[in-house]
């Protein structure tokens, strides 16, 4: 292989050279605008992952607002189960004491009309 040599007429611009030089300035143009649109796109990709980010965090607070109103209910029906059996518990506790009352009630209106008399007790044993 030899090198070219300048002619004594000036330089001679050879077909195959300028076809080369150009499909490389060629293909630095498409490596140019191929980075610029890489980058362009690069840019609104991050831009739709900020967004998606930012809704997410929405959705993160939004579930942790739920998990602690259920947490709260959780609490709320467990109290409200409390607050049943204390109920009931007292409506109990009421009859008994009704019960109580109405005997001792009995018994006063029983020992009210028996002034006259011994008490049971005396009478039993004088008999």
């Amino acid at each position: 292989m030899h090198l070219p040599q300048a002619q004594k007429d000036g330089f001679r611009w050879n077909l195959n050279t300028i076809v080369s030089v150009g499909g490389f300035i060629i293909t630095l143009a498409a490596i140019a605008i191929g980075y610029g649109q890489f980058f362009e796109r690069a840019k609104y990709v991050e831009t739709r992952v900020e967004a998606l980010e930012s809704q997410v965090r929405k959705i993160d607070t939004m579930d942790y607002r739920l998990t602690a109103a259920e947490a709260s209910g959780v609490t709320v029906a467990r109290s409200l189960d409390q607050l049943r059996d204390a109920v009931s518990q007292q409506s109990g506790d009421l009859k008994v004491v009704k019960e109580i009352l109405q005997r001792l009630e009995s018994q006063s209106k029983a020992a009210v009309f028996d002034l006259g008399r011994a008490p049971a007790i005396a009478r039993a044993s004088s008999e």
